[in-house]
């Protein structure tokens, strides 16, 4: 391209019909974590967001983010906007062709955030940018290529807040969850923070989640295969993140299966349910994404059936938006933004949505960061 401006009349396009339609569409990128902020601060303060994107279309990054917590310039280097072009490959939706398929990861707003963000949290973990973990999933990629992909992708509590604090201000994370562990220990305010998954990239939480999923409740039950198992030798072997990560549970007193379930397990009561629906801006909420079972409407909220899921995948694996509740005589309304639209459901299928091993009913929810209206 001669015009180094050429593309700037789509790109002013696609950041204001984005943040004005909050249509940023992840669906398949794991970029879950991102997106919910996006969409929060694209409904709470669109000129705000409008104004930062901007910012990041310019100059490549934005002013919150600097030294430690400065995105990595490799992240300039991806193509986005790779159009599938065969059966079995991430973003075909066709049948012998591919002329209804769309790119996996389109260019444009959601794309920028997205990688700026999840590469700020690895430069935080890993304290470098030599090593260009963060890739997207594209036509044809080995598994092994997307699995990897995928996992770096993920956010944990504590990047949500390094993203979160960045965006709005002081951000905190609460769970049931984890507050019924940290009851039971000599230092509440430590366990919190480690419960929330510090200094762990998205890969290594992933390879906990694997583990934890297939019924593990010790390193010695793990038994990964492929990524995960490279990961699992990198990281939980002398001088690993998640080998320090488990030294400071045990010097905490905490077991490995306790914190795992009380990040990743659903928890949410009514209670707390009502407490993320309270705050004024709503929440960033993590939960179990299979919950999210139909998009209903307001005036026709998704009210569910019998269905249950399967133990096995329970865990929470997914962040949204919760824009907020309606819970009165006349409506009984929760609203969550996820995948470019909104899910509306009644709260009596939200607070039952999954069934825990003990047999009782839950919400889906395992934590959520409460965040206010801009003044």
């Amino acid at each position: 391209m001669d015009d180094p401006n050429a593309v700037s009349g789509f790109a002013f396009c696609n950041i204001v019909q984005s943040v004005l339609r909050q249509n940023f569409a992840q669906v398949q990128t794991f970029t879950c974590g991102p997106t919910s902020i996006l969409a929060a601060k694209s409904h709470l303060d669109p000129a705000g967001m409008i104004k930062s994107s901007l910012q990041l279309y310019w100059t490549g990054t934005l002013p919150e983010l600097s030294n430690e917590h400065a995105p990595c310039d490799y992240i300039r280097e991806e193509v986005p906007g790779v159009i599938p072009y065969s059966l079995g490959q991430p973003g075909f939706s066709g049948t012998s062709s591919c002329i209804e398929c769309t790119p996996l990861q389109n260019a444009g707003l959601q794309f920028m955030w997205s990688q700026t963000f999840n590469s700020m949290v690895n430069h935080l973990v890993t304290k470098s940018c030599d090593s260009k973990v963060l890739e997207l999933r594209f036509v044809g990629q080995s598994e092994y290529t997307s699995v990897r992909a995928e996992a770096y992708q993920f956010s944990s509590p504590w990047a949500m807040l390094q993203g979160c604090d960045k965006v709005f201000g002081s951000c905190d994370y609460k769970s049931v969850g984890v507050d019924a562990i940290c009851a039971e220990t000599v230092d509440y305010d430590n366990c919190h923070k480690l419960l929330q998954l510090p200094d762990l990239n998205g890969a290594d939480i992933k390879t906990l989640e694997m583990l934890f999923n297939k019924g593990g409740k010790s390193w010695d039950d793990a038994d990964p295969s492929g990524f995960y198992k490279e990961q699992f030798e990198e990281q939980a072997g002398p001088g690993g993140r998640l080998a320090a990560f488990m030294v400071s549970l045990e010097s905490a007193q905490i077991q490995l299966g306790a914190a795992v379930s009380a990040a990743f397990w659903p928890s949410m009561d009514e209670s707390a349910v009502r407490a993320a629906c309270s705050a004024s801006g709503g929440a960033l909420l993590f939960l179990y994404a299979s919950a999210l079972v139909s998009p209903g409407d307001e005036n026709n909220p998704f009210s569910g059936n019998l269905w249950a899921p399967k133990m096995e995948a329970e865990m929470c694996n997914h962040w949204t938006w919760l824009e907020g509740c309606d819970f009165g005589w006349s409506q009984d309304v929760v609203s969550v933004w996820s995948w470019g639209q909104r899910y509306y459901m009644t709260r009596a299928y939200f607070l039952h949505a999954v069934q825990l091993q003990s047999g009782a009913a839950s919400s889906p929810g395992c934590g959520y960061i409460p965040l206010e209206k801009p003044q």
